[in-house]
């Protein structure tokens, strides 16, 4: 600070500093990622001692990882900068060429890459990034377009909270091998976040996987067959193991229709029905989206239609052997 009665006669009065600290828990967030096995770094456009101050308030070791700047960036090629990137914790004096740059050599390492931004200058690089997510109070249309997620609060700990949820559906996918019934509105576990990345190279259905729904699905069958022959319905419930459904009739069985009809109701309603869509997180399919899940559930009666027309086929034929046979013993 300056103080003047001409701009020739300035008379120094002291020093100001301003600081911009960072938001609550962001600390916390970046130590809980950390702990499970994701990297953070600081990508910045500032200078050397402001990113590594950064970098400290918020929990990042700059000690005992590397520091690298734009320029250092322009020696390297993109082999070395692949083979140092893993060792970096904050990049400073970058510009939005180098910012790709970072983007594409952490993917080159088989690496999930997240990134945020607020500028124009980040929208390439969010683009590039397999989860771009951008400030929605702050960040430029143009960042908000290239992005995959939009932070409304501009808040970093949101990022824990959709992290969670994305781990947890990943997870729910993989309980398939498991017999139970879970749900997509079920609270996240607060243990969830500090688990290991999954390796991106490993396919969602192992081998593992498969078994174990196989195994679930002999246990159910044999239970179920169990049943029915104890029960002695086996004999009635293939009268018409042969029959089309357009021979029986398609409302032969009303009580059946109510129940599916019911049922598709209610599927609907949790579709399209804004109340039921908020109490069990949905959205509304696309024309498309009902034509093609139609489609595909379809295939089990028409196959089933196919393999009876086709026993049909045989049993007339068994029946004219027969009688011919009889015919010509006769």
């Amino acid at each position: 600070m300056a103080r003047f009665s001409s701009l020739q006669d300035l008379v120094y009065v002291g020093l100001v500093g301003i600081c911009d600290p960072p938001r609550p828990y962001v600390r916390e967030s970046i130590q809980t990622l950390l702990q499970s096995g994701v990297k953070v770094c600081l990508v910045t456009g500032g200078a050397q001692e402001m990113a590594t101050a950064i970098a400290g308030m918020v929990g990042l070791d700059t000690i005992h990882s590397q520091v690298l700047s734009g320029d250092q960036i322009d020696l390297m090629s993109e082999h070395q900068l692949e083979q140092c990137v893993n060792d970096v914790t904050v990049f400073y004096r970058v510009t939005p060429r180098h910012k790709l740059c970072i983007v594409k050599a952490y993917q080159r390492k088989g690496h999930i890459v997240g990134m945020t931004g607020d500028g124009v200058n980040d929208g390439v690089a969010l683009k590039k990034a397999d989860i771009g997510i951008a400030m929605g109070k702050n960040g430029t249309d143009v960042c908000k377009e290239a992005a995959d997620m939009i932070l409304v609060n501009d808040d970093f700990n949101t990022i824990m909270g959709n992290g969670g949820e994305l781990r947890k559906h990943a997870d729910q996918l993989q309980c398939l091998s498991r017999v139970k019934i879970w749900m997509g509105v079920e609270p996240v576990d607060k243990d969830v976040v500090k688990q290991k990345p999954r390796n991106v190279k490993e396919p969602m259905i192992m081998r593992s996987l498969i078994f174990n729904v196989l195994l679930s699905a002999c246990i159910i069958i044999g239970g179920t067959l169990w049943v029915f022959k104890r029960d002695g319905e086996k004999e009635s419930s293939f009268i018409y193991a042969t029959k089309s459904i357009f021979c029986i009739g398609l409302f032969s069985n009303r009580m059946f229709l109510v129940a599916v009809t019911l049922s598709v109701v209610g599927q609907l309603l949790v579709i399209y029905f804004p109340p039921l869509q908020m109490v069990f997180q949905t959205e509304a399919l696309h024309v498309t989206d009902i034509l093609f899940l139609v489609s595909l559930t379809s295939t089990v009666f028409i196959v089933s239609e196919l393999k009876k027309c086709a026993e049909r086929e045989v049993e007339k034929r068994q029946k004219t052997t027969t009688w011919k046979k009889e015919l010509d013993f006769v």
